[in-house]
């Protein structure tokens, strides 16, 4: 558990990947065999979990969209490691414990340093998000008019920076 208050985790996913689960899109060939590939061998995701009164609730995937992008940015942070063409994904988890996706976004493959390319994310790395991430979460909080904090504007800024670079 990453986050225990927002159900936010690091788990295995790969026991909820059917062989079909991503036949949708690869049957016309809408993805490329490196993303087929990465989504049908996925095994280890962040996962943000919650309950919604519908199928679909738009402030709660927005909600947990955001949740992940940060645990992701902060993890990017503490141990550069290349992307997965797997990306994000978002869908529902059926009565059989499979997952159904409904959507996912391909990133722009960025490449890292010669010396990153190997870099795996360790345990320790697993902890050291648990224990920053509540504080890097601070930079993003807004108020009620939906605008950050502009204390914070330098250094939100810097971490989009760093991560699209």
């Amino acid at each position: 558990m990453i986050l225990d208050t927002d159900n936010l985790t690091v788990e295995d996913v790969s026991p909820m990947v059917a062989p079909d689960t991503f036949s949708l899109w690869q049957q016309n060939r809408f993805l490329s065999k490196d993303t087929a590939d990465a989504l049908q061998n996925m095994r280890f995701a962040i996962a943000h979990r919650y309950s919604s009164p519908t199928d679909r609730d738009p402030q709660f995937d927005e909600n947990s969209a955001h949740l992940v992008n940060c645990a992701v940015a902060c993890l990017g942070l503490i141990r550069p490691t290349r992307k997965s063409h797997a990306g994000k994904i978002t869908g529902t988890i059926r009565a059989d414990g499979m997952l159904d996706p409904q959507s996912f976004d391909v990133p722009t493959p960025a490449e890292v340093p010669e010396v990153q390319k190997l870099f795996t994310i360790r345990k320790r790395d697993i902890e050291t998000l648990r224990l920053i991430l509540p504080e890097f979460l601070q930079l993003y909080e807004k108020d009620a008019a939906g605008k950050c904090a502009d204390e914070y504007e330098p250094l939100w800024m810097a971490v989009q920076l760093y991560g699209e670079a």
